[in-house]
């Protein structure tokens, strides 16, 4: 098992090697043994001669073993992610205009690329990045903006819907399809002035109606992000897991 892989993307977005940590047991153990990769692996992280390093990895709420091992290597908690999942009933009537008729709920276009950009870049303020004090408020919006940027290089997301009203984006829900039976909502953002208005439960209903065939939708959000998870839960998504977020910075 590979349980270090390095973020090439990230690294490039945060100008710092980045890296992601896959924690078993093996790995624990093996780090502990002098002479073992495991071993000068973590002694590399906290060399005083070496470059910055950026580490991320998350382990269940119940691992308490895992989390000792973690805080007692210099990793820090940020964040709590929960999963939650909804089933989709095919014969389910969803109200996809509810609201202003004036909004346009869609597939994203290549034109639509400058403006859900920005709206990602302005718009979060619970994600794990923007609760790590490292990470200034501007980068981690850089990042969210990076990160949606790369679905039109086609490098991430297999579908982005938008809300527009006339013609200016105001909100995206940006979509994994690992399977043909379910898809993940991988990032989902509205503007602030335009929030509490139903966009976000329509674009998720429209990715629901457009999404033939799917009997599953994933969702997985900040615990401290209230308004989505009453959303999600008013939309019927119930709780499936929860996963301790750490963050390991040598600066």
């Amino acid at each position: 098992m590979i349980h270090i892989v390095y973020d090439k993307w990230l690294s490039e977005v945060i100008e710092q090697e980045s890296y992601t940590l896959k924690l078993s047991e093996g790995f624990i153990a093996r780090s502990r043994e002098k002479g073992t990769d495991e071993n000068d692996w973590v002694q590399s992280i906290h060399s005083i001669d070496a470059e910055p390093v950026f580490v991320q990895t998350k382990v269940s709420t119940r691992a308490i073993d895992f989390i000792r091992y973690l805080e007692g290597i210099g990793f820090s908690l940020v964040d709590t992610n929960v999963r939650l999942t909804k089933g989709i009933d095919p014969q389910e009537v969803r109200n996809t205009g509810h609201g202003s008729h004036d909004i346009d709920i869609r597939f994203a276009e290549n034109p639509d690329r400058e403006g859900t950009v920005a709206v990602a870049g302005r718009t979060f303020v619970y994600s794990r990045f923007h609760l790590d004090p490292w990470f200034s408020n501007r980068l981690a919006n850089r990042i969210k903006a990076q990160w949606v940027s790369s679905y039109f290089d086609g490098n991430r997301g297999e579908q982005m819907v938008v809300a527009s009203l006339k013609n200016r984006i105001i909100g995206f829900l940006q979509i994994l399809k690992p399977e043909e039976d379910s898809f993940i909502m991988d990032l989902m953002a509205v503007d602030e002035g335009y929030q509490r208005r139903g966009i976000a439960a329509r674009m998720i209903n429209f990715a629901i109606d457009e999404n033939v065939g799917i009997n599953k939708v994933i969702v997985g959000t900040q615990i401290g992000n209230i308004p989505s998870i009453k959303l999600y839960e008013k939309m019927g998504f119930l709780l499936e897991s929860a996963e301790y977020v750490f963050h390991f910075h040598r600066d």
